[in-house]
């Protein structure tokens, strides 16, 4: 008997129903099997250039309301469509928006409003020169000495009529206006010129410069706004002029919303921040002193590119001024813009990302519900959703939103299961409720479609050709987002971010199989302390390390809490710093620096000594700031989740959840996947549920290792998510292997893969390379890899400062090829055909196992006893096929026949009718089966394979609507369904509205049956092969007791 691989249940949601075990309905099953309306999905409700209707708006909301979209945010833009007749701010505008304040409290949906036009950031007419973004200015002269100055000195750049003097200064010319100025040169003239600018003041001798220093308006807008609702965008460093802001447009959003039962508007929105840096406010140079403790007036004169006593001293100041900056952006800006929503009975969504300078985690913390973004097609970069996530962790912020699926060019090719890897990947990042982008609304209800588009994102509203079809995908998404918002994550690093480059230095990616958070210097500062050896905050988080940044440089307040969280116990990873950050005081906290490292790293040198006793805990250092895997090792942290193979295509995310422990688990695979996890639970019950299906049941085969971790088999289908949950005792005598032997006239693989070279480096350049094919050929796993190329990977940088790219070349079933990946990108290669489960374990009803198999062969089965048994399956049901002629529907607006035959499956494109060819929407294809009495015998299990399809069908048998199928494989269990001879079948297949604007784009005008406001086709463009292609059967299995 062959060693295969234990199996397995729950092949995407495939367990037949008379023999799935649903749990009792508690609270935290409930919640995931019934999710609460906070948890559905959202999305950006573009109100685009005015293109506004009341019938659009209650179409609009009705249509979310029904196929479970929880509500919107209202986001308007100028441009990107013809201008409407409904202006931003006019009468008429809040009229339509306090309406659909109304609409959507009527259908209890959730409503936000962007705190102004355009999506970045805050601005609008309003807002004056004096309240908005400014920036330094200077202009300087040359002075003879011993003559007295009686000229005014020439104003600075000055911009929308809007300038202030901040300092005069005067130093000794250094002949080189790049030059070093010494600090106790600069004279302050300051008081010495009168309010036009005239400087009356005798210079010593020698010859100098004089340097006018004040600031301007930056003169950037919000943007993209119409002409009715551009305008400045406010100072981010200062609060008085965001009150302003708030007066001039949040007055209004609630008095429209004042009179409207059921409190529809919770939320404001700031976008993710694209308006630029700004370096001045009013009260900047006492915000600079009250936070560095010195004056910054002479160091000024470093901003017009100066060295001011030395290039360490200056880029001491550089380093103050900047992070002064970042704190009162943190503050007067994120913190105070939700500070003032509160005060409104509002809360804020907020995308602390961009271009400014502010703290990325201590910003999105300060916000009631810290937002991300990520873009259609995937990349599979989950950083930024991760330090969101991280804020929320820390700060105790429940929900994690994310503007979703953001798109640019032609996005209207977006399906459930094409989403589904990068979406499902986000949210094991952290993320737990999705805002599509674009929810654009449509302002007719005329029937024209696809109606209203513009630019960016997916088209996600009433007219998609799926919105009322894929009704399954929200609730999928509303069951994960329900289970992912519970309790607190589970990590075991908490990664100090650092004082420079926004987190870009921190432990963010820590070794597989264990997770971590980013925490920012504020709150690490103010609320992380040491519990038994435990690093905790107020918010319940606790971890096992403190990672400090991969940085030599250190504030010394930072690096004295560091030494306090040591002698309280709590275990440090990182490298000695050799400098301190900052200016004041800096020579002398060098040399407490020299002494508190000393005392802290002691005898480390990251090679024969890795760790040092400091009070209650340890200092850890490597020499290598990503080996952290060692001082896991050592301090023999397990970690938190283990495959036995593919575990480079899993994603997981830990959250306790009172008693229980819930691990999301997400295939990356586009294959199927069969392995054995482990997690580090002990002592309870693991069990499956899946949130595409709506199913809860215990794994029925599952052990425990030596160290008591509990270990399940799994079968997941491609990108197939799941949560394991454990959540009550275990069962004593549960399964815990089944194994499969197949017969011997068991086909071989017939498309094997084989890596037979592969260098990474600098390919294109004829420069250094590695070798990296043994590597490759390692990850070949079910003749499939999935690999991300890079340093990492490589183990080193073979071409430092160089573009590098990997070159493969492989085999595929004898046949050879060649392929190119840029540095960082992923490799997939793989036969890309389907492989299902050949037999599947399943819990039934009473709590027994059941072993469910299509295809002959014989089980081992062995239990927590040791007992080992043997069951031998001599022969399987034989598939029914459904062959012949289907009879289909298409609709007529778009092109389609009413009815017509197929007298075998096709993709539509390939038919000779234009009218089928370029068809967009649901067609209907009508079957009868006949089924034999003899094979519908008692107790059998019975499923309908679709075979391929593209993009989602909804499947209906004898009457009964059996759901949507929208991911592979694209079964249904139809167990109980089936009656003896002829079964009506029904299965609606919905397609994008790709290929009906490829038509159209090649006939006239008048002849086109869309309508739509930005083109994104032409007549040239490929056709998506759309239809259900098959091969359809119904495939059966006796179930055997185990």
């Amino acid at each position: 008997m062959s060693a295969a691989a234990a199996l397995l249940l729950l092949a995407n949601g495939a367990v037949p129903a008379p023999v799935l075990a649903q749990a009792p309905a508690d609270a935290l099953s409930k919640s995931f099997l019934s999710p609460p309306p906070s948890a559905r999905p959202q999305v950006w409700w573009h109100w685009i250039n005015g293109n506004i209707s009341k019938a659009g708006i209650t179409a609009d909301l009705e249509a979310m309301k029904r196929v479970g979209i929880g509500g919107g945010t209202i986001c308007v833009l100028g441009d990107y469509a013809p201008e409407g007749p409904v202006h931003f701010n006019s009468p008429l505008w809040w009229d339509d928006t306090k309406f659909a304040m109304s609409e959507a409290g009527r259908l209890g949906l959730d409503l936000g409003v962007e705190n102004c036009e355009g999506w970045s950031s805050s601005g609008g007419p309003w807002v004056k020169p004096e309240d908005s973004m400014k920036d330094l200015c200077w202009r300087e002269v040359q002075a003879p000495g011993g003559t007295p100055i009686t000229d005014k000195l020439p104003q600075p750049e000055t911009r929308l009529g809007y300038y202030r003097d901040v300092a005069v200064l005067a130093f000794p010319s250094t002949g080189d206006a790049k030059g070093t100025v010494k600090k106790a040169d600069i004279i302050d003239v300051t008081s010495k010129m009168s309010a036009d600018g005239a400087l009356a003041w005798t210079p010593p001798a020698g010859n100098w410069t004089i340097i006018r220093i004040g600031y301007t308006a930056i003169g950037i807008t919000n943007h993209p706004a119409s002409k009715y609702g551009i305008g400045l965008e406010t100072d981010k460093l200062s609060r008085p002029p965001l009150e302003r802001h708030f007066a001039a447009f949040f007055d209004k959003v609630m008095e429209a919303s004042a009179t409207i039962p059921g409190k529809p508007v919770n939320w404001s929105l700031l976008d993710s921040y694209e308006t630029g840096p700004q370096n001045w406010t009013d009260a900047m140079p006492a915000e600079f002193k009250a936070r560095k403790g010195y004056d910054i007036t002479p160091w000024l004169i470093t901003m017009t590119g100066r060295t001011v006593e030395s290039p360490e001293q200056t880029s001491r100041f550089q380093y103050d001024f900047t992070r002064a900056i970042a704190d009162l952006w943190n503050t007067n800006y994120y913190g105070y813009f939700t500070e003032l929503l509160h005060k409104h009975g509002l809360k804020s969504q907020v995308e602390a990302y961009g271009n400014g300078t502010f703290d990325t985690v201590r910003s999105s913390g300060l916000a009631d519900m810290p937002m991300s973004e990520f873009w259609y097609p995937g990349v599979g970069d989950a950083r930024q959703a991760k330090q969101v996530a991280s804020a929320a962790h820390l700060y105790g912020k429940s929900v994690v939103g994310a503007e979703s699926f953001t798109a640019g060019g032609n996005y209207f090719d977006a399906t459930p299961w094409r989403m589904k890897r990068e979406g499902d990947n986000i949210m094991a990042a952290g993320v737990n409720l999705f805002y599509f982008h674009s929810g654009a609304h449509q302002p007719w209800t005329d029937g024209r479609a696809p109606g209203m588009t513009w630019d960016y994102g997916i088209f996600q509203n009433r007219n998609n050709t799926w919105y009322e079809s894929g009704k399954d995908y929200f609730a999928y998404l509303a069951r994960c987002g329900s289970m992912l918002r519970q309790g607190r994550f589970i990590g075991d690093i908490l990664a100090y971010e650092g004082e420079e480059g926004n987190g870009s230095q921190s432990l963010y990616d820590p070794p597989i199989g264990y997770a971590s958070d980013e925490i920012d210097r504020d709150l690490m500062m103010s609320s992380v302390s040491v519990q038994n050896g435990a690093l905790v905050l107020p918010s319940g988080q606790r971890y096992r390390i403190l990672a400090l940044p991969n940085s030599q440089n250190i504030s010394l307040p930072v690096l004295e809490k560091i030494e306090a969280l040591a002698r309280d116990g709590a275990i440090i990873f990182g490298p000695r710093p050799i400098h301190t950050l900052g200016l004041n005081d800096y020579a002398e906290n060098e040399e407490k620096l020299a002494k508190l490292t000393e005392t802290l790293w002691g005898p480390i040198d990251g090679k024969t000594t890795i760790k040092n006793k400091v009070g209650k805990g340890w200092i850890y250092w490597t020499g290598d700031f990503k080996n952290s895997g060692a001082v896991l090792s050592d301090l023999r942290i397990a970690p938190d989740f283990a495959a036995d193979s593919h575990g480079g295509r899993l994603r997981y995310l830990h959250r306790r959840i009172g008693g229980a422990d819930s691990y999301f688990l997400s295939s990356q695979a586009a294959g199927a996947i069969t392995t054995n996890v482990t997690f580090r639970v002990s002592g309870k019950q693991p069990e499956i549920w899946d949130p595409q299906k709506g199913t809860v049941s215990d794994a029925p085969v599952w052990s425990t290792d030596a160290a008591g971790n509990t270990r399940v088999a799994l079968h997941l289908d491609p990108a197939q998510s799941l949560f394991v949950v454990f959540r009550k005792p275990a069962s004593k005598n549960h399964l815990t292997s089944v194994a499969m032997a197949e017969p011997s006239s068991a086909a071989a693989a017939t498309r094997p893969l084989k890596i037979t070279k592969a260098i990474y480096g600098d390919i294109a350049g004829h420069g250094p390379t590695v070798d990296i094919t043994s590597k490759l050929a390692s990850l070949v796993v079910d003749n499939e890899i999935e690999a991300a190329i890079g340093n990492d990977f490589a183990g080193g940088d073979p071409a430092p400062n160089i573009v590098k790219s990997a070159t493969v070349e492989y085999t595929l079933g004898g046949v050879p090829g060649t392929v190119s990946i840029p540095e960082g990108a992923a490799l997939e290669l793989g036969t890309g055909e389907y492989r299902a489960s050949r037999f599947k374990v399943a819990t039934g009803a009473n709590g027994q196992a059941k072993l469910i198999t299509w295809a002959p062969g014989s089980f081992q089965i062995t239990r927590a006893s040791g007992k080992t048994t043997v069951k031998h399956v001599t022969s399987a049901p034989a598939p029914v096929a459904v062959k012949g002629p289907w009879t289909v529907h298409f609709d007529p607006r778009w092109g389609g026949p009413k009815s017509t035959t197929f007298d075998s499956l096709v993709d539509w494109t390939q038919r000779p009718e234009s009218g089928i060819k370029y068809y967009s929407g649901a067609a209907e294809y009508d079957k009868t089966i006949d089924i034999p009495a003899a094979w519908l015998k008692p107790g059998r299990v019975a499923m309908l394979d679709l075979g391929d399809l593209e993009s989602l069908a909804n499947v209906t048998l004898n009457g009964r609507d059996l759901g949507c199928l929208w991911s592979p494989p694209y079964r249904v269990d139809v167990t109980g369904l089936l009656k003896p001879g002829p079964n009506t079948l029904s299965v609606k297949v919905t397609n994008t509205w790709v290929n009906r604007l490829i038509g159209d784009a090649g006939l006239p005008q008048d002849q086109r049956l869309t309508s739509i406001t930005k083109p994104f086709y032409s007549a040239t463009d490929h056709l998506i092969p759309s239809g259900l292609f098959g091969p359809v059967t119904v495939i059966g299995a006796d179930p055997i007791a185990l």
